[in-house]
């Protein structure tokens, strides 16, 4: 399904000290750069199926992400967007079956001051529930303090698939709790969306437009081009904070 979770945290922006800016980017690097080390160990011990992938983008925002199979259904992932929300989560997840699989992990908010930052455990659970044979399913999450304290999301979806990579979405996805912004989508917001993929010998692209009833529209552009099997250069362009454009690049390594 495609990640539309990922919306404004709608904190008053504030400034920041240089240090701590560049300190924070100093430990998002050696973080990336020790978690791809160890990626080439496992690489190199492990068989040729596919385990995870570290994707790292730059630009007028920043993500990082990382998703890793430990064993059997449980997986390792951790990501980080500093224009979104500014926190970082590390945590695992477990496959039950075909449709359900349960997230646990904690979240650390560097937006916040530096005396009321804390470790904040999360949890929830993603569906994707088939019907029949079908080309149809319901798909969504739940989850609790993963966006900050006492902050609930949910998310659900009537998911269509017309053609391989192509999907429609029409579903209601909102927030709730004390720790949740007191904003317009704190209420349940009705939408429809596409995920559209292709697919041109080493070049990719994908598009994922969301239509909320309300009339706002927002976009999401990937561009990926393959450098090898286990490589990627990636291009992304989105609206998905506000109406201006976005974009970063990087690389994609999958192992």
């Amino acid at each position: 399904m495609f990640n539309i979770a990922k919306l404004p945290k709608f904190v008053e922006n504030t400034e920041k000290s240089k240090g701590e800016y560049w300190m924070k980017k100093l430990y998002l690097m050696i973080l990336t750069l020790s978690m791809l080390l160890g990626v080439a160990t496992l690489s190199q011990a492990a068989d040729k199926v596919e385990r995870g992938n570290v994707m790292l983008l730059g630009g007028n925002e920043s993500a990082l992400e990382i998703n890793c199979r430990l064993f059997g259904n449980l997986s390792f992932t951790t990501d980080f967007e500093d224009y979104t929300s500014d926190i970082l989560h590390v945590g695992l997840k477990y496959r039950l079956g075909s449709w359900l699989t349960v997230k646990t992990g904690a979240a650390y908010d560097f937006a916040l001051e530096p005396e009321k930052r804390e470790v904040i455990p999360y949890g929830g659970i993603d569906f994707a529930i088939p019907f029949g044979e079908s080309s149809l399913k319901v798909v969504g999450y739940y989850d609790t303090n993963y966006m900050g304290k006492d902050w609930a999301r949910y998310q659900a979806a009537l998911q269509i698939q017309m053609y391989p990579e192509q999907y429609l979405y029409a579903g209601v996805m909102g927030d709730y709790g004390a720790g949740a912004p007191n904003i317009d989508n704190q209420q349940a917001r009705l939408y429809i969306g596409g995920d559209f993929g292709w697919r041109w010998d080493k070049v990719g692209l994908k598009l994922q437009p969301i239509l909320f009833v309300t009339g706002e529209l927002l976009h999401d552009y990937s561009l990926t081009y393959s450098i090898n099997k286990q490589t990627d250069l990636v291009l992304n362009l989105n609206t998905l904070y506000n109406k201006d454009f976005h974009y970063r690049a990087g690389v994609n390594f999958k192992f």
